[in-house]
C-alpha cells in the first residue's frame, strides 16, 4: 500500500493546535530588546504583566495571577483548591490533561459526555456533590471547538453550591464568534466563584513562550500566590505578551 501524500520537510502536529504565523515584529523586537537584559532579575513577580493585563480587561491587576502557560496555572487550581477524598467536575471529551492534573493533585474527577459534542450543563450540575471542589469548562470546548450558547452560564452558575469553584478555560475564546458565548470576565465579575483561565499560546502565537493568566477573586486565587515558583514568567516571556497586548 502506498501512502496518500509524500511526507514533507516540515511536520504539523495538528492536535497541538499551533498557530502558523510566526509573532508579530513588535513582539519579536521586545524579546530581543529584553534578552540583552537577562543578566538581571528584572520584573520576577511579572507584577507589570499583571497591570497590562489589568488595563486590557478592565479588571483590578490584584486579581490577576500570571504563570508560566494556562496549563501550569490550571495545575495550581487543582493543587489548591482538591485534593484527596474530593473531585472535580467536568465534560469529555474535553482537553485531557484535566484527568492528569487531578491526578497530579491526589484527587479524581467525574466526566459528563458531551450531548451533540456540547456541554450538558445540566447534567453537569446534576454531577455535583458535597465532595466537588471544582468544575472546569472548556469553552469553547477542546477538541470540539463547540461554544456554550449565550446565556446558559449564569443560570448553570446558579444551580452549583457555594463551595465550588468554576474554572472557565478560555483558551481558544479569541476564535469564537464574540456574540455566540458568554465571556469569563463578566461572569467573574459577577461571581465570586468564578476564575478565567487564557493563555497568549494560541491566538497571540506565543506558545513555546510559555505565558498564561488567571483572573478570579482572591477568595479563588489566594490560595495559588504563595505556591507559585519565585520566577513566574521570563522576562522575555512577558515583554512577549504585553507588546502583544498592544
Amino acid at each position: 500500500m502506498q501512502p496518500v501524500v509524500e511526507a514533507g520537510s516540515i511536520v504539523h502536529q495538528m492536535s497541538l493546535n499551533e498557530t502558523h504565523r510566526p509573532p508579530p515584529p513588535a513582539v519579536l523586537e521586545a524579546v530581543r530588546a529584553t534578552v540583552t537584559r537577562s543578566h538581571r532579575t528584572l520584573d520576577a513577580l511579572g507584577v507589570g504583566l499583571a497591570s497590562a493585563i489589568g488595563a486590557h480587561c478592565g479588571i483590578p491587576p490584584e486579581d490577576v495571577l500570571v504563570g508560566p502557560g494556562s496549563g501550569a496555572l490550571l495545575q495550581l487550581l487543582f493543587s489548591c483548591h482538591t485534593g484527596p477524598g474530593v473531585h472535580t467536575v467536568h465534560a469529555w471529551p474535553s482537553w485531557e490533561a484535566y484527568p492528569m492534573m487531578a491526578e497530579n493533585a491526589g484527587s479524581s474527577v467525574v466526566r459528563v459526555p458531551l450531548t451533540d459534542d456540547r456541554h450538558d450543563l445540566d447534567a453537569m450540575a446534576d454531577a455535583v456533590t458535597e465532595q466537588t471542589r471544582m468544575v472546569v469548562v472548556c469553552n469553547p470546548n477542546n477538541p470540539t471547538g463547540t461554544v456554550v450558547g449565550r446565556g446558559a452560564l449564569a443560570p448553570f452558575l446558579d444551580r452549583l453550591p457555594d463551595h465550588v469553584v468554576v474554572v472557565l478555560d478560555e483558551a481558544y475564546l479569541d476564535f469564537a464568534d464574540p456574540d455566540s458565548t458568554d465571556h469569563g470576565i463578566g461572569l467573574y465579575r459577577a461571581d465570586d466563584r468564578v476564575c478565567v483561565a487564557r493563555t497568549f499560546s494560541k491566538s497571540y502565537g506565543l506558545l513555546s513562550l510559555r505565558v498564561g493568566y488567571l483572573v478570579g477573586r482572591p477568595s479563588v486565587l489566594g490560595p495559588l500566590r504563595g505556591h507559585q515558583l519565585f520566577q513566574r514568567v521570563s522576562a522575555g516571556a512577558q515583554a512577549a505578551a504585553v507588546t502583544a497586548l498592544g
